[in-house]
């Protein structure tokens, strides 16, 4: 449970003009491009044994870094686009300790760290929302697994928004998270983007928003019952280049709170903390 926990962790305005017109907000890129994204994110996460008040708590720490290639194709006959991604390297660093300073072995940073050269194949339909992700290379269903959440918690922001300068739109979500032995997970919430204004960049024209996110990340360890629900509160900013589908900078800060049980005995921990991520693309 607490290695799933721990790749939760790891893996998720500039000028305002006043402008009234209602705009289509593209988050899916435009076909023909070669895209970097360089992602960093910090995470912290306490985790209390309910039935042992006065046991140490469980305390994990992670920081991450990592840059990925998107090759985006051309449309084909029935609309769909295709882009190549590639992990080009990650890096994890994490401290994981039980009420002292010394940190413990974790096989997570070796894990996570054999991502790096792997690749997977996302498929956009004409409204630009992820219609099939699939891993290329030899199969290996932890680390496709582990890619799977990655890329598909990196570019999970697609479809299309149409809304004016002030107004705001919600989204609702409701996707698998196939996390590391916790196969069934899903993520279901609601997503709220609140254009802000758009701006001149040289030839971009970038429209700047605001995010909120709130909703729960249901565990379930290979079985039918959950193991409970980590409540999800958030906010953020997103700049869409609107030429290019491109979400050039992402900013994200999300708390996360709730009870899990585990055993036969149905002992429960509590489980809190924060998450940090930053996103930049060109």
């Amino acid at each position: 449970m607490l290695r799933a926990l721990a790749a939760l962790v790891a893996l998720w305005p500039a000028v305002i003009c006043a402008q009234a017109e209602r705009i289509t907000i593209r988050l899916a890129p435009a076909p023909g491009q070669r895209l970097d994204t360089r992602l960093s994110g910090e995470g912290h996460l306490v985790v209390e044994d309910e039935h042992r008040p006065t046991a140490p708590p469980f305390n994990l720490h992670l920081a991450t870094t990592i840059g990925m290639t998107r090759v985006v194709g051309n449309e084909s006959a029935e609309r769909r686009v295709d882009a190549r991604v590639t992990v080009d390297d990650i890096k994890i660093d994490v401290t994981m300790n039980r009420g002292s300073t010394t940190s413990e072995p974790t096989v997570l940073t070796p894990l996570l760290g054999q991502l790096a050269s792997r690749q997977a194949t996302m498929i956009y339909d004409a409204d630009g929302r992820i219609r099939q992700l699939d891993t290329a290379g030899p199969s290996n269903i932890v680390l496709d697994d582990s890619l799977k959440v990655l890329v598909g918690s990196v570019f999970g922001i697609n479809g299309t928004l149409t809304l004016a300068v002030g107004e705001s739109v919600t989204r609702p979500v409701d996707a698998a998270v196939p996390l590391i032995e916790y196969r069934d997970s899903r993520w279901t919430g609601d997503m709220r983007f609140t254009l802000n204004g758009i701006s001149q960049e040289g030839a971009a024209r970038i429209a700047h928003t605001t995010t909120a996110l709130s909703g729960g990340l249901t565990l379930v360890h290979n079985a039918p019952t959950p193991l409970g629900t980590l409540r999800l509160k958030g906010d953020g900013t997103l700049d869409v280049d609107l030429k290019r589908g491109l979400i050039t900078a992402a900013e994200q800060r999300v708390t996360l709170d709730g009870l899990l049980e585990y055993g036969l005995s149905g002992e429960r921990l509590h489980a809190h903390g924060t998450m940090t991520m930053s996103q930049t693309t060109r």
